[in-house]
């Protein structure tokens, strides 16, 4: 069964081999893992003329040239004589050697390659991963270490002399359907699912290191706490009428003093903000944008007329006057 979907991490446009290739041979590099019949070791035959057809550019000598752009980066792994082609570190990212449904699928694909170069890459990738490698290290691949010479694509080598047989198409993916692919220009995904920095093409990746959980749990004010930049702007911008400087050194000692479970907060900045507003609130009442006359004791300290209504609005003036004129007038209807 041929694969259906693969995917493709963004991270691999931060990984610096990767954008060291031309256009081309990125182009072909995505193109090749995301062909329906790659196996669960990331190996294709090669089909350069099915390849060239993918674009209207695209020619067979154009397709030739990037696998050797590839080959020379190390991205892949091609055996001329046997019409293969490896995906390198393919398993290693796709990261479904972990799954014990996938692990055989993965090593039955890579028992039936035949090329004798791409069963070393694959040996070499699974020793790494600590796969079994029975079938797959056979007397020529153990013999030789991975970089050893390789039978590969000749610089003039003609496209004709390529036999378009697709001969591994689907054999390593029959079990499970799907195969997920993914180059080796990226690592695998932690639970959240936020990409890491990519290791190069050839380098393991190290264990990420899981995230610091945020503490809900909270604080007292500390003792060389201070309003940030930030908080005086916020203050500025709100008007207030009251001395800030003054209430911010009740603020202050007042959490510095206190005890028992109010005295822990989250988020002191947001305490700060409410503590203000709050401050403004306790004013006294404003009216007519002046404030209300309030007696310090007793009604023998009430204000007079003259006080009150030099303590006025003029909206409010106007209003007396005219109460006060209409009352004439009724006072002389009466007479």
């Amino acid at each position: 069964m041929s694969r259906r979907y693969a995917n493709i991490l963004t991270a691999i446009w931060r990984n610096d081999d990767f954008r060291a290739l031309t256009g081309g041979g990125q182009r072909l590099f995505l193109l090749l893992c995301t062909q329906p019949d790659i196996s669960a070791a990331g190996v294709l035959s090669l089909n350069i003329k099915r390849w060239s057809r993918c674009a209207k550019d695209t020619t067979p000598q154009s397709i030739v040239k990037d696998l050797q752009e590839l080959e020379a980066g190390r991205f892949i792994v091609v055996d001329g004589d046997t019409e293969e082609l490896l995906v390198r570190s393919f398993v290693r990212w796709d990261n479904g050697y972990g799954n014990p449904k996938r692990r055989p699928v993965i090593i039955r694909a890579a028992q039936e390659v035949e090329s004798a170069a791409i069963r070393r890459s694959l040996t070499s990738e699974f020793n790494r991963l600590g796969l079994p490698v029975e079938g797959v290290d056979d007397s020529l691949s153990a013999s030789l270490p991975d970089s050893a010479p390789r039978p590969s694509l000749p610089p003039q080598q003609p496209v004709e002399s390529f036999s378009q047989v697709n001969s591994l198409s689907g054999s390593a993916s029959a079990s499970d359907g799907v195969v997920v692919s993914q180059g080796p220009y990226v690592s695998p995904q932690p639970s959240n699912h936020n990409p890491q920095t990519q290791p190069s093409a050839e380098t393991p990746a190290a264990p990420s290191a899981p995230a610091p959980a945020k503490s809900k749990r909270g604080t007292r004010l500390p003792e060389d706490w201070k309003p940030t930049q930030r908080l005086h702007g916020w203050a500025a911008g709100k008007h207030f009428s009251f001395d800030l400087d003054r209430e911010n050194e009740k603020f202050c000692l007042h959490w510095w003093s206190a005890t028992g479970k109010g005295a822990t907060k989250l988020n002191w900045d947001m305490a700060w903000q409410k503590w203000m507003l709050q401050a403004e609130d306790q004013l006294p009442a404003r009216r007519g944008g002046h404030l209300r006359p309030v007696p310090s004791r007793g009604k023998d300290l009430a204000p007079t007329a003259g006080d009150l209504a030099s303590s006025q609005s003029p909206a409010d003036r106007g209003m007396a006057a005219a109460l006060d004129l209409a009352a004439r007038f009724k006072d002389r209807s009466v007479s």
